[in-house]
């Protein structure tokens, strides 16, 4: 039997909300970002994906807008936090 990854788990949910309750749970379990803006920014892209055809998978986008912050730190005014999230963030791009 073969395991399924987190990938693989949230990718298989095609409801946007339910994905958003993932997330939630995730954020409680394992501390990652997540806070209104993310909502925010999730449905935006939602809505503006529901006006326009450009051939694009909706779910994996929505995932994206979901997951693309999740390392950032919840409290800003913590420099070493946010010196640590730029640093392992450039490291993706070099």
């Amino acid at each position: 039997m073969e395991t399924q990854t987190f990938a693989d788990y949230i990718l298989s949910e095609k409801d946007w909300l339910k994905k958003m309750e993932i997330v939630y749970y995730l954020q409680k379990k394992a501390g990652i970002f997540y806070d209104s803006s993310v909502v925010f920014k999730t449905f935006l892209a939602k809505l503006f994906l529901d006006n326009e055809e450009l051939g694009v998978d909706k779910n994996v986008v929505i995932t994206a807008c979901l997951l693309c912050n999740c390392k950032k730190s919840a409290i800003t005014q913590d420099f070493s936090k946010v010196k640590y999230y730029a640093k392992e963030r450039s490291r993706l791009f070099t």
